[in-house]
């Protein structure tokens, strides 16, 4: 079957998911020594050290720069993310907005274009296709665990995230092109990875390895 490219609005709208979810990790107010949404404290400070038009590009990623421990978020054995007692209520309404916004947009997605949501969430289908089977309301209802469960995907890849925030600053073309587009290889062994379990140094290393 010939699958065809996504509607470029999709682009656009990833886009906006992405910097969403950069103003959240800019926004939180803890002390730098600690990860932060499942991204390590030293990246997470060099976004905070970000331009708007640094941030800018990151957010242009072909992906969700935004996932969950689970989809759709489940109360769970996985540590959270974050501690919610330890953070102020205006940070924790944008969460929750947040966190509303992309599972209503990812239920949208999978019933309309499961190809494409396969691209935001890895192919897995049997987890695109559990999510597409929720209602609204149930969006609603798991939100709260939604934002215990947000965190930063491919947080703990060794090159990733320090390879995007170094692209942001850089002016070699090829180098802010390769950073963005590593996300989709990434994407497509993402259900691997949760098939065995989130992986460890030595799993991530392989998988940078094929880029």
């Amino acid at each position: 079957m010939q699958c065809k490219p996504p509607d470029m609005r999709f682009y656009g709208e990833l886009k906006e998911l992405n910097i969403q979810f950069l103003s959240l990790i800019v926004e939180y107010r803890r002390p730098w020594q600690e990860p932060v949404l499942g991204l390590d404290a030293g990246s997470a400070a060099a976004l905070c050290r970000l331009s708007a038009s640094e941030l800018d590009f990151i957010a242009t990623a072909p992906g969700l720069l935004a996932g969950f421990t689970q989809l759709p978020p489940q109360p769970s054995v996985f540590e959270a993310s974050i501690d919610l007692d330890q953070l102020d209520a205006k940070w924790l309404s944008s969460a929750r907005h947040y966190c509303i916004g992309i599972m209503t947009y990812l239920w949208q997605l999978a019933r309309r274009d499961q190809l494409v949501a396969a691209l935001c969430v890895g192919p897995a289908s049997r987890r695109i296709s559990h999510f597409a089977e929720l209602s609204f309301g149930d969006i609603q209802g798991c939100a709260d665990r939604a934002i215990a469960q947000l965190n930063a995907r491919f947080g703990d890849h060794p090159t990733f995230w320090p390879d995007l925030i170094r692209a942001a600053r850089s002016q070699d073309a090829e180098f802010r092109d390769l950073s963005r587009l590593a996300i989709i290889p990434l994407t497509l062994a993402e259900h691997r990875l949760q098939e065995y379990g989130r992986p460890g140094a030595r799993a991530v290393e392989r998988i940078g390895a094929t880029q």
